[in-house]
């Protein structure tokens, strides 16, 4: 599924038009964003919790060349789904 069908979907689902449901999820997408830019823990109950997960610096290798390097201390998003709560199990 690409964005295009989420956004059709979701059109469908809610009887609103496209444009409508393309600017909430993209709302939606921007203010998850801002939130744990901003280190909050955003859950959405029955989904899942978005957070911001820290890697300290470590040491890695040069796929090319095998040289040690130092790989830099960085943030990411991460997605946490709810556990066990699919109502269509395949």
């Amino acid at each position: 599924m690409n964005f295009e069908d989420l956004i059709r979907l979701v059109a469908d689902d809610a009887n609103i038009p496209r444009n409508a449901a393309r600017a909430a999820i993209d709302s939606l997408c921007r203010v998850i964003n801002n939130l744990v830019v901003g280190d909050t823990h955003v859950r959405l109950p029955g989904l899942g919790t978005f957070c911001r997960t820290h890697t300290a610096e470590h040491p890695g290798r040069n796929p090319r060349t095998g040289e040690p390097i130092t790989i830099a201390a960085s943030s990411r998003l991460a997605f946490r789904p709810v556990k066990g709560n699919r109502k269509n199990k395949d």
